[in-house]
């Protein structure tokens, strides 16, 4: 799974395709008798599909360039969605890039490039029209090319970062699961 969409009707997952030998972004509408369709059209890799806050946005990662590139496409409207998608697609990394993130308001775009730095993007819509403003490098996080599945996370006013890091060979720690656990009364 790479989001669920604001509304909750829908779930966003990346899936084996078949035809390419890569990774297809899939989306299935929750609680309805339909099945999962394809998100969007492409014979490239697409991973880590995300739909902004509003619903007006789908970021996406893609090496359709010939390295995976974060990508930003307008997210049909309700009553209109229609899948896969085609049409055009804004390219906002400019150095590689996988992991995209949306701030809570859909005003901001993070993801990781291939040295592992989180890079913000400003997104801004005039008039309909998408305006990107120019990637910025907020920190290294340690997490390297090619980290598989969401390794970080967001606050809402994306002023502060999770980030999940392995841990490193030696250091006696430990992780408990706790599992059929009932909340208290």
């Amino acid at each position: 799974m790479t989001d669920w969409s604001s509304d909750g009707r829908y779930l966003l997952f990346q899936a084996h395709d078949h035809q390419t030998h890569g990774a297809s972004a899939w989306i299935w509408p929750i609680g309805s008798a339909e099945t999962a369709s394809l998100l969007v059209d492409s014979r490239f890799n697409i991973t880590g599909a995300t739909v902004s806050r509003g619903m007006r946005w789908l970021a996406d990662a893609s090496n359709e360039s010939g390295r995976d590139e974060i990508y930003i496409q307008r997210f049909p409207e309700a009553g209109v969605r229609t899948f896969p998608l085609a049409g055009h697609r804004t390219r906002v990394s400019a150095m590689g890039g996988t992991l995209p993130h949306w701030r809570r308001d859909g005003r901001e775009l993070f993801f990781s490039d291939r040295a592992g730095n989180i890079v913000a993007v400003d997104i801004r819509e005039d008039s309909g029209e998408l305006n990107v403003a120019t990637p910025i490098i907020l920190f290294n996080s340690g997490l390297g090319d090619g980290v598989a599945g969401y390794r970080y996370d967001i606050a809402a006013d994306g002023q502060r970062f999770l980030i999940v890091k392995p841990l490193t060979a030696g250091t006696g720690q430990s992780i408990t699961v706790l599992t059929e656990w009932a909340p208290q009364q």
